[in-house]
């Protein structure tokens, strides 16, 4: 059995991630890291809150032995909510970094981190640019395993990442209320709880199957065969998480 650890499951993304692994009998404990409490108590669950978390996470990690065998990195947080794109660079990047720098310190064997499909259409090239910069970063810091989870969808800020084209077409679907249809909606959640699944099956796999790459990278195309390989076994359909829009842009 597995322990874990988890930063970023405030998130649409980050919160499928942090329940699946409460349900699973492969793990036997999950520490969650950030600002704010996850919306959920769990015999499993051991909880470190922090309002500088990305500060002091190299000193918690040391004095809470042992480190997680596996730590998933689903961070995802909206520029205009931290006062721009060189602010969300010290989080999503630098502060990222710092936090995977000192879990392999540590002792951490494997790092799972939900990045972004490169393709460029609707994207801002800056954000693109970020995202690539971070998983170059990691892939270079020495883990045994890295696992890129590379979703098409940004979870936890719809529209960040955008182009002032691609925001324009999703303010003209708010307009005509295409993205607050429950059917719409129903339709992200469905993908976080299957890209959600895929990271936690890749992780897994990454720490138990012999001669597993130590880099390895999931694309779209991938996820739904990925994410199945346990659905017969531990893991189980969980309820929804309660993830509000303030929620899905913190860590």
């Amino acid at each position: 059995m597995a322990d874990v650890g988890i930063v970023g499951s405030r998130g649409l993304l980050g919160s499928y991630i942090l329940y699946n692994l409460l349900d699973m009998h492969d793990i036997k404990h999950v520490t969650c890291m950030g600002h704010d409490r996850p919306c959920i108590e769990h015999e499993k669950l051991k909880v470190w809150t922090n309002p500088c978390l990305m500060r002091d996470y190299p000193a918690y990690i040391r004095k809470h032995k042992p480190a997680p065998d596996i730590l998933f990195s689903a961070v995802s947080i909206s520029s205009k909510e931290v006062g721009g794109r060189e602010n969300q660079r010290l989080i999503e990047l630098e502060g990222v970094v710092r936090i995977a720098k000192a879990a392999r310190e540590a002792g951490t064997k494997v790092f799972v981190l939900a990045s972004i499909s490169h393709f460029p259409l609707g994207r801002d090239p800056k954000f693109l640019k970020m995202k690539k910069d971070l998983e170059k970063a990691v892939e270079s810091i020495g883990f045994e395993h890295v696992v890129i989870v590379r979703t098409p969808i940004v979870f936890g800020a719809p529209d960040e990442g955008s182009t002032s084209s691609g925001r324009f077409l999703h303010a003209l679907g708010n307009v005509q209320g295409i993205f607050s249809r429950p059917s719409m909606q129903s339709a992200w959640q469905r993908r976080a709880k299957q890209v959600a699944r895929a990271s936690i099956n890749a992780g897994l796999d990454a720490l138990t199957v012999p001669n597993a790459p130590p880099i390895s990278v999931l694309h779209s195309h991938d996820m739904p065969k990925v994410a199945r390989r346990r659905s017969q076994g531990s893991l189980r359909v969980v309820p929804d998480p309660p993830v509000s829009r303030k929620q899905s842009l913190s860590l």
